[in-house]
C-alpha cells in the first residue's frame, strides 16, 4: 500500500496530471494515449495515478470539464457585453462556435463512438453532474438571446437545437467540401442572424438594381 499524499502533493500532482494530460491528449487523442504515456510525461508511478483515477478517460473527463468552463466563462462575458443587432449576434454566434472547434478535445468528443466510449468510462452520478452543468449553461445562453428585446419570440428548444446544428455542420467540412465551407457556413450565419434579430442592419443586404 502507497504512502498517503499531504494536501499539498495532491493539488500538485493533480494539477500536472491536468496540464500533461491535456497536451497529450490534444496531441495524440485519448485511443492512442496510455496510462504509462501519462505518467512517464507527468513525472509520477503508476500506482500515483490510480491514487487519483481509476482510467485515463476519467482524466480526460476532469480536463474536459476544465476546458469547458473555460469556454463557458468567455462566453458569458460576451454575451452581456454587447448590444443585440444582427451583426453582433452573428458575431456571437461566429465566437462560440470558433471556442468550441478550435478546441482539439471538443472537437474530439463530437464524434459519436469516441463520445460513446468516453462515457462508458465514467460513472453515472458524475456524467449526470455534467449533463446537468451543460444544461444550466445552455439554459442560462438561450434565456439571454430570448430577453432581448431584438430577438424574436422563438421557442427555447428550437433556438437550442438550431445552435446544437450549427456544431454538428463542422463534422461535414469534408463532405460539403472545404472550399465552399467556410462562405456556405458564414452565408448560413448571416441567413440566422437576419431571420431572428429585429434590431440593425441585415447582414445579407439586398442588392439594389
Amino acid at each position: 500500500m502507497g504512502r498517503a499524499f499531504t494536501e499539498e502533493e495532491k493539488i500538485k500532482i493533480k494539477t500536472i496530471l491536468l496540464d500533461k494530460g491535456r497536451a497529450l491528449f490534444a496531441r495524440k487523442g485519448l485511443k492512442n494515449t496510455s496510462v504509462e504515456e501519462l505518467t512517464r510525461v507527468s513525472g509520477i508511478s503508476l500506482g500515483s495515478f490510480y491514487a487519483f483515477y481509476d482510467s485515463k478517460e476519467e482524466l480526460f473527463f476532469d480536463i474536459l470539464e476544465a476546458e469547458e468552463k473555460k469556454i463557458s466563462e468567455t462566453i458569458e462575458k460576451q454575451l452581456f457585453s454587447f448590444e443585440m443587432t444582427r451583426e453582433n449576434f452573428k458575431k456571437i454566434l461566429l465566437k462560440i462556435i470558433d471556442l468550441i472547434t478550435g478546441n482539439p478535445l471538443l472537437v474530439m468528443l463530437m464524434n459519436v463512438k469516441a463520445y460513446q466510449g468516453l462515457i462508458s468510462k465514467i460513472s453515472e452520478d458524475k456524467y449526470q453532474r455534467h449533463l446537468n452543468q451543460e444544461y444550466l449553461f445552455t439554459e442560462k445562453v438561450i434565456s439571454r438571446f430570448l430577453e432581448n428585446k431584438g430577438m424574436r419570440n422563438v421557442r427555447p428548444d428550437i433556438l437550442s437545437s438550431l445552435l446544437h446544428a450549427l456544431f454538428l455542420l463542422q463534422l461535414h467540412k469534408d463532405e460539403i467540401g472545404n472550399k465552399v465551407f467556410p462562405d456556405m457556413f458564414e452565408l448560413l450565419i448571416d441567413a440566422l442572424s437576419d431571420t431572428l434579430v429585429t434590431n440593425g442592419s441585415k447582414n445579407l443586404n439586398e442588392k439594389k438594381d
